[in-house]
């Protein structure tokens, strides 16, 4: 919690998942994002099921941790049944944007069409209000109930033009909260004990390793993902020219004479990401490269090694042996068993359109992935001969027995089957 107020930006992603093991039971989880935009898991609950009552006693137990942090937080999660209600009613001050890719799903539903998913989609991702307001008004020509239907709910919570810029986040989607389930897949059907002590070894060890990876980084620059993101805007410059007014106020205009004003000064753009993500947009770095300026004055504080050394500062402590611990104060029954019937899905459910994942071939000779035997290129494949089943026989003879076979040949028919 300490790393998250220090060094991460105040948006936290809320989501459950359910666990597979022999007592069933769902883990809710709260995570974040670090300088890198990498996962920055915040804390887990444990319970028997998503419920507003689970997730409000979880909310309660960290809100006084989450609250210090300097900035308005903002919860990103899924319309998940009792969700809603209980961040309202611990957090009520705060933002709480709803992912667009669940909403969508339930979209679809109704108003299916490849039109209208462009549409809403486009809709949802645009920053400027304008640019969301005609993508609106083409969604209400081509169906009005559609229109209703995600009008119907308030736009601050899915629509990026309509987003606070305090979070600085221009996320529509919790898929880093997807992500922190599918890191503790193989967790979810272990038993309680061994799942806490598993989950506490990774995050052990995730701090360890990022808290190694900072020392050779400069402590006054922007983290390396940061630094990835200019230089990949700064490749795309040769398709903009710009213009200077006051030294302060720009006009920088594309090959499809589409101009945009940059203010240097108040760290803003007409496309409005800037203000959104507090990084410089494509159009600002035009002009800041141009001024040859020091790209961690005009990136927030979030994005620089500092802060991510501040989120990774303290070190999660080894646990000792379970014989150490001692027996417990009180007795600690197990809950109901409520296994499903079947075995237990490891996979995730995929939607009826969504396409199925393609299995790659292994090769039988070289054993590498992508191609069989006879397209390998490493010359040679392995004797048929070694990999036959041998057919042991008892002897030569060849004396009928009572069935009028002969002893070789009923051995073989014994051996093989009755196939």
């Amino acid at each position: 919690m300490d790393g998250f107020i220090s060094g991460c930006r105040p948006i936290i992603g809320l989501d459950g998942c359910f666990l597979k093991g022999k007592y069933g039971g769902a883990l809710l989880a709260a995570t974040s994002l670090d300088a890198r935009n990498g996962l920055f898991p915040l804390s887990i609950y444990i319970c028997r099921s998503e419920d507003t009552n689970n997730w409000t006693n979880f909310l309660e137990q960290i809100s006084g941790h989450l609250i210090r942090h300097p900035l308005r937080l903002t919860f990103i999660s899924d319309r998940q049944k009792g969700l809603i209600q209980a961040v309202s009613n611990v957090f009520p001050e705060s933002n709480h944007r709803f992912c667009f890719r669940h909403m969508f799903k339930n979209f679809k539903k109704k108003y299916s069409g490849k039109m209208l998913e462009s549409i809403v989609w486009k809709a949802a991702k645009a920053y400027k209000i304008n640019d969301f307001r005609n993508h609106m008004e083409e969604l209400q020509m081509q169906n009005k109930d559609a229109y209703d239907y995600l009008m119907n709910e308030d736009v601050c919570t899915w629509a990026r033009a309509h987003f606070d810029h305090t979070t600085k986040s221009e996320h529509i989607t919790n898929n880093f909260s997807e992500s922190f389930n599918n890191w503790i897949i193989k967790l979810r059907d272990k038993p309680i004990l061994m799942l806490a002590k598993k989950y506490h070894t990774m995050m052990m060890t995730m701090f360890h390793k990022r808290r190694n990876l900072e020392n050779s980084w400069d402590e006054n620059e922007l983290v390396p993902t940061a630094v990835g993101w200019l230089d990949k805007m700064r490749g795309k410059m040769k398709y903009f020219v710009y213009r200077g007014s006051n030294g302060i106020k720009w006009e920088v205009e594309n090959c499809f004479n589409s101009t945009w004003i940059v203010d240097v000064e108040t760290r803003t753009c007409s496309c409005v990401q800037w203000q959104l993500s507090w990084f410089p947009c494509m159009h600002a770095i035009v002009i800041l490269h141009s001024l040859r300026v020091n790209w961690p004055d005009f990136c927030h504080e979030c994005y620089t090694v500092r802060a991510y050394r501040r989120s990774y500062a303290g070190a999660i402590c080894p646990l000792e042996d379970i014989v150490d611990w001692g027996a417990p104060d009180r007795e600690v029954l197990p809950p109901i068993t409520k296994r499903p019937p079947g075995r237990p899905r490891m996979a995730r459910r995929r939607d009826a359109d969504e396409p199925a994942p393609r299995k790659q071939r292994r090769c039988g000779n070289c054993h590498q992935l992508g191609h069989n035997k006879k397209g390998c290129n490493m010359g040679g494949t392995r004797s048929s001969a070694s990999t036959r089943k041998k057919v042991k026989t008892r002897g030569a003879s060849t004396q009928s027995n009572q069935n009028g076979h002969t002893e070789c040949e009923s051995w073989q028919a014994f051996s093989m089957g009755p196939y």
